[in-house]
């Protein structure tokens, strides 16, 4: 299978010298180039969920918006602080420009006009870099915003806790939760708050938990994961009703939510038994997500519960 090719931001308001990054990097990358500033920064920002750059060239000398500004808003952004930005300035610039952009976090400068070759092989290196750093914060399981369990130790651990439980015919149950109006949310305050949201209920849900095997993973955007080893119906619902109690009492506000006028969650619960038959990790969650999807129907702000003996 083709690899897919990273994707290379280049934002400079002089056309003439984004044709030619364009051309020195086109055929090796995916290149992405703006010419104001501000513009540049909220696209990358507003849509870093679903592609993340590899690489950010900028140009310091730039009308308004300037390049000091773009390194600066990347660097506070939760998502884009660790992408490798590179400044560029006019040949005569003074040195105090390329020690401020290095003090400011850029991974590297470059006095124009550029050497095509040079350019070409530093940018290769800061991809191979990134893309190492990238794969090892994916090994490690931890979510990078949230610092709670990502996807990957959630399929890792839901199979090894799905194994114990057939083994010793124990209940296991999982807990999928979901932010009520979660796009309304981001819509009204804006990204960076949506994002302080996530890592608020993210902890409330950790403290939610009394159980060290209890465990919470970041599913996906703002849907969350609980696995429960050894827990019935009963239990999975006074956990249920834990998390939503913790996530409410942080009165989050929510002026756009349908639910109430603080940011909540609707969740799905399913418990599984083994008695006959083995159970599998893909209808425990199955059946957790329809059951999350039931308490969406239902109206959100609430849980509902099933249990399925195999």
């Amino acid at each position: 299978m083709k690899k897919e090719k990273q994707l290379i931001i280049i934002i400079d308001d002089n056309k003439m010298l984004l044709t030619v990054l364009n051309g020195i990097l086109d055929s090796h990358y995916k290149v992405r180039y703006f010419t104001n500033g501000e513009e540049a920064v909220k696209k990358i920002i507003s849509n870093i969920k679903n592609e993340l750059p590899a690489l950010i060239i900028v140009n310091v000398i730039m009308a308004g918006f300037n390049g000091y500004d773009v390194l600066k808003a990347l660097k506070e952004n939760e998502f884009t602080m660790e992408v490798p930005v590179i400044m560029t300035a006019a040949d005569n610039a003074y040195a105090s420009i390329e020690e401020e952009c290095l003090y400011l976090g850029a991974i590297g400068f470059f006095r124009k006009p550029l050497n095509p070759q040079n350019m070409l092989m530093h940018v290769r290196n800061l991809m191979y870099m990134f893309e190492s750093i990238q794969e090892l914060k994916e090994k490690t399981g931890i979510d990078h915003l949230t610092k709670i369990f990502n996807r990957r130790s959630y399929d890792e651990y839901l199979l090894e806790q799905v194994h114990l439980s057939n083994r010793n015919k124990t209940p296991i149950s999982l807990i999928m939760i979901d932010i009520d109006f979660f796009k309304k949310y981001n819509d009204a305050y804006g990204h960076a708050e949506g994002d302080e949201a996530l890592r608020k209920v993210a902890k409330a849900m950790e403290f939610a938990l009394s159980r060290k095997i209890d465990k919470v993973f970041r599913y996906g955007g703002e849907e969350f994961a609980t696995i429960l080893p050894n827990t019935d119906k009963d239990g999975a619902c006074t956990v249920a009703k834990k998390i939503e109690d913790a996530i409410f009492d942080l009165q989050i506000p929510h002026k756009e939510s349908e639910a109430a006028k603080y940011v909540t969650v609707s969740m799905g619960i399913s418990t599984a038994i083994s008695k006959n038959e083995e159970v599998d990790a893909e209808s425990i969650y199955a059946l957790a997500d329809k059951k999350l999807y039931d308490a969406k129907d239902a109206g959100r702000n609430r849980f509902l519960q099933e249990t399925r003996i195999f």
